[in-house]
């Protein structure tokens, strides 16, 4: 009869122990598994944004314009989930692991699939030994277009325009900005300057132009008066389109040619658009600048914002942001 009631006891000690680990089995890979859990979310999050961000990274040598290169792309989405791994020992630490990215044509949308194993000894009695943690991510690129013309007028003014950007312009590879300046009543282009702000200060960006199919015409013009030794010498940019990498003026050079001064542009929250003042204009019919004694009202018809991406729900639409428009297939 003792040891029916020794052995009771026994067996009840051993079920409360089991039951007292799963709780505390419960409590610690819990809080465990959601640390580890947003941890790997944000990894995935960042390393799609960063390939979705970079996928028309490189520049057509005809036209100018931003292409397309999907392996680039999904190499900087690896690149990027690797690194943030690498620099977190939380994910280091649990092998957290990325299948390999995916890249969908219809809307221009990287998707990626993460995972890593929680050990789990306190659920060994149960028969578990691990768990697993999984984290995804989709996002998708996105130009910003303002089709909203800009209108300088060289008579009256305003002579110049600063436009407010809903997402900032940031420098990655290749063309950053498109301009388009459409032609004037009487048939020729005004000269621009253009310039990217951020903060407080603006810098000159129109030294960094590359027309659009490399048609259009740029000129350094003094500003000085009376005319004298070139000491406030400006780009100023005649025709069309016009395509800028602001890693271009990331060079030596600033607004007094004899005075060069290191500018370096990463990113900016507006753009200014200013007409040179100067009462010329050019005719890309016969590729010459010629005297404008009424010149017409100059319009910037179009801007285009590169390198963004947002992310999106798993396999459902993106909803386009306010300010921006998505990009069609193929560009």
């Amino acid at each position: 009869m003792r040891k029916a009631c020794s052995g009771s006891v026994l067996l009840i000690t051993l079920v409360v122990f089991v039951v007292l680990l799963g709780f505390l089995g419960i409590a610690v890979y819990s809080g465990l598994n959601a640390f580890l859990q947003a941890e790997l979310q944000r990894a995935a999050s960042a390393a799609v944004m960063a390939g979705a961000s970079s996928l028309y990274d490189d520049t057509n040598a005809t036209s100018n314009a931003p292409q397309r290169n999907t392996s680039q792309a999904l190499t900087a989405t690896q690149e990027t989930f690797d690194n943030i791994v690498a620099h977190s020992r939380p994910l280091t630490g649990y092998l957290a692991a990325l299948d390999l990215p995916v890249y969908d044509p219809v809307d221009d949308r990287i998707h990626v699939q993460s995972r890593l194993q929680i050990p789990t000894p306190l659920f060994s009695p149960l028969g578990i030994n691990q768990l697993i943690v999984d984290a995804q991510g989709d996002a998708r690129y996105v130009k910003m277009v303002l089709e909203n013309p800009v209108n300088l007028n060289t008579q009256t003014g305003p002579w110049v325009q600063e436009i407010t950007l809903d997402y900032p312009v940031v420098d990655g590879p290749g063309a950053d900005i498109y301009i388009r300046q459409p032609p004037t009543s009487s048939g020729g282009f005004h000269g621009l300057i253009f310039e990217a702000c951020s903060g407080t200060r603006c810098y000159d960006i129109t030294r960094a132009v590359r027309f659009e199919s490399n048609q259009g015409l740029a000129l350094d013009v003094t500003f000085d008066s009376p005319p004298a030794p070139p000491k406030n010498q400006r780009r100023v940019a005649y025709a069309g389109g016009y395509y800028i990498d602001l890693n271009g003026v990331n060079l030596p050079r600033g607004y007094n040619i004899h005075t060069p001064a290191q500018f370096d542009v990463l990113k900016a929250t507006k753009l200014r658009i200013i007409d040179d003042g100067i009462f010329d204009q050019y005719n890309p019919t016969t590729g010459r600048r010629s005297l404008e004694l009424q010149p017409a009202a100059t319009q910037v018809s179009r801007i285009e914002v590169y390198h963004q991406a947002i992310m999106c729900p798993p396999s459902v639409p993106c909803p386009p942001p306010a300010g921006s428009v998505f990009k069609p297939a193929g560009y």
